[in-house]
């Protein structure tokens, strides 16, 4: 008997504490939890307006928490996305944007939702690469920047016609020619410590597939001279004779035929 009633007094208390938690979160026809909803969602956009990002962060939060039934929750999330990425927080916009993307397959912000999450995968793999640059290549030094390159091909494929489509395309160029330059980067740094065949491989991947790039004469100067270090004189010919083909009038060219040259005895 003293069980059952110590269980009634357990079930009696989970009810009492339930009620002013389950009157935290609205039902989807509260009037009056639209006005509150659309008075935070003002605020928060106000926030934004003036630069105060945290302040948007905690008004669109307690709306999105609030009331998730409200009529202006959708576009709160995705103001909300952008709170974090403009306070700096880009991996926060990041998972923010990939939730509103699952959660409004249909939505008409889409587009954009899809363009603010590249952005922010462009912010993180931009200061990445700044840094990678200044040392020593690392394993996994590009897995951002292939996650943002991966975000603006999936936006210029879904979005053909939208208006983040040309800025897009523009990016896509812009973020390859930075990942050949760190590739580059990489292969002058093999070079220099006498890890030829690594320099070669770190060429050959630009020249495969970063072929249109500003960076390919220099994977090609780079192969002459690791082929040349390696004994491989006919390679090194081959990689000249592409260079001297496409690039005959730059400084890098001479340079390279001068050192064939000299290696291959025929000053």
């Amino acid at each position: 008997m003293n069980g059952a009633r110590r269980l009634t007094g357990i079930l009696l208390l989970v009810l009492a504490l339930a009620g002013p938690l389950a009157a935290c979160v609205t039902s989807p026809d509260d009037g009056a939890s639209d006005v509150a909803a659309n008075e935070l969602y003002k605020e928060g956009r106000a926030a934004i307006r003036h630069g105060d990002y945290d302040a948007a962060i905690d008004l669109l939060s307690r709306l999105t928490t609030r009331y998730p039934y409200s009529r202006v929750v959708e576009p709160a999330r995705l103001q909300l996305a952008f709170a974090f990425y403009k306070s700096g927080q880009a991996e926060e916009a990041i998972e923010r944007l990939e939730q509103f993307i699952q959660r409004y397959p249909d939505s008409q912000n889409l587009a954009y939702a899809y363009y603010l999450r590249a952005l922010a995968a462009l912010e993180i793999s931009s200061a990445e690469l700044t840094d990678y640059m200044g040392r020593a290549p690392v394993t996994g030094a590009l897995n951002s920047s292939r996650r943002s390159f991966q975000y603006l091909s999936q936006l210029a494929q879904k979005f053909p016609r939208s208006r983040y489509f040309d800025d897009a395309v523009k990016k896509i160029g812009e973020l390859r020619d930075a990942m050949a330059r760190y590739e580059i980067h990489a292969a002058n740094y093999f070079l220099k410590e006498g890890h030829f065949e690594q320099a070669l491989d770190r060429a050959e991947y630009v020249t495969r597939y970063y072929a249109r790039s500003p960076q390919l004469p220099d994977a090609l100067v780079i192969m002459v001279r690791a082929w040349l270090e390696l004994g491989q004189q006919q390679k090194a010919l081959e990689a000249l004779q592409a260079l001297e083909t496409n690039y005959a009038d730059l400084p890098v060219t001479r340079e390279a035929r001068r050192r064939f040259d000299a290696a291959a005895g025929t000053d």
